[in-house]
């Protein structure tokens, strides 16, 4: 029989805990932000009828994309499944943990083997005596086995860990080759995505955000962003549901499209609806509104009204961890670039019908999520293309077609 100092040795054992992928980059002051958005239009200015994919190339780089996205779309799958199997452990090692601090009570006097002895040798009469013993053999073999169920329990949320880290390496690599790709075809990118935005959309938003900075947040063009913004922005511990009710109407992955009928065209969030065309949209936790994208100012009915918010979500370990998300298809935006916002906050209507978006088949919303914050850890659209992940990966949904009734219930 083990003896205490075994239990005690199990007891410190550390669990690893469970993080999303994300971007760590180090912080830019707001005069580099200014200079990266200046070279950027200036390039862009310069190259812009330089830089036309021809249509073998353009057709070859498409294909090259939906590969890359279904990698990835499989990567997140078993980052997805690994995560449950993680949390499924630490529940079963919990549930071990209560049986061994019984245990240990029950060793806080003397060691095992002594303990049995005392209620053996106190029986009444031989048949009792027989009882003891193989009851004291029944529990001798019940807690060594229970000790080594647990120490396995650890050995394998361990394993599974080291699985999950190394999952969300190979997310990472995929996620940049994507953002190469995209990156060389900008000029392009409304022909690969139908839900985007131009170059000139873009730099507007980039602008914009520069002036966040200056007249809001009052930086410097030589202060550090992270230490301008320090106790000015928002935190969260999670990230939920836009709609207070709905259902799923399509997920993140490949499908076919709803509107041109292409077949593995590849969906980049989830969408979600309800039967009312008027249903408010919320943020999906707090944050600041960093871009706000209407038709008007895009010059096309694609998308409708788009919102982008950053959030920075406290995990369980108190690291922060960094996300953007963005709305699609509103009839219209209720809220301007620097509003701070909750989760209670709400961003916009519900839009999609095909009379007033050119790219839905119906109402409903589409929902983003990307790792690190747009237009802070990297400015691209594409890089934010790219680092867009399954964003059952940080909010809670149920299965496809499946009804939700409120916007925390878990499924």
């Amino acid at each position: 029989m083990r003896k205490i100092a075994n239990i005690v040795l199990v007891f410190s054992i550390l669990f690893c805990t469970f993080t999303l992928p994300k971007q760590s980059i180090k912080a830019k002051t707001l005069g580099q932000l200014k200079a990266e958005l200046a070279q950027y239009e200036k390039e862009y200015n310069k190259n812009k009828n330089d830089q036309k994919l021809t249509e073998q190339q353009l057709q070859q780089t498409k294909a090259d994309i939906q590969k890359t996205s279904l990698e990835i779309e499989n990567i997140m799958q078993d980052l997805i499944t690994l995560q449950a199997e993680i949390e499924k452990l630490n529940t079963d090692i919990e549930d071990l943990d209560i049986e061994l601090e019984e245990i240990v009570e029950f060793y806080q006097v003397s060691d095992g083997s002594l303990v049995y002895f005392e209620y053996v040798m106190g029986a009444k009469d031989y048949t009792d005596f027989i009882y003891r013993s193989a009851i004291s053999g029944q529990l001798a073999e019940y807690n060594e086995g229970l000790i080594v169920d647990y120490q396995n329990k650890i050995e394998e949320n361990n394993t599974k860990t080291t699985e999950l880290e190394n999952k969300k390496t190979d997310l990472g690599k995929k996620q940049e080759s994507l953002s190469t790709m995209l990156a060389t075809i900008e000029d392009k990118i409304s022909d690969l995505e139908e839900l985007s935005i131009s170059i000139e959309e873009e730099i507007r938003i980039r602008k914009e955000y520069v002036k966040l900075y200056e007249n809001q947040y009052n930086c410097k063009d030589d202060e550090d962003l992270d230490e301008c913004i320090k106790g000015k922005v928002p935190t969260d511990t999670t990230l939920i549901r836009p709609l207070a009710s709905g259902y799923v109407t399509s997920d993140y992955g490949s499908r076919t499209h709803p509107v041109t009928g292409q077949i593995q065209s590849f969906h980049y969030g989830v969408d979600i609806s309800t039967v009312d065309n008027n249903t408010p949209v919320y943020a999906a936790g707090s944050g600041v509104v960093v871009a706000v994208s209407t038709a008007a100012e895009r010059g096309t009915r694609c998308g409708n009204n788009i919102v982008y918010i950053q959030h920075r979500i406290i995990n369980g370990s108190g690291k922060i961890e960094t996300y953007t998300t963005s709305y699609w298809h509103m009839r219209a935006s209720l809220v301007k670039v620097g509003d701070t916002v909750t989760n209670q906050t709400q961003i916009g209507i519900m839009g999609g019908k095909p009379s007033e978006d050119s790219c839905s088949t119906g109402a409903h919303v589409h929902y983003v999520v990307a790792t690190g914050l747009y237009l802070t850890d990297y400015q691209q659209l594409s890089t934010y293309n790219a680092k867009r992940i399954n964003p059952r990966m940080v909010t809670n949904f149920p299965v496809l077609r499946g009804y939700f009734k409120d916007r925390t219930t878990r499924y």
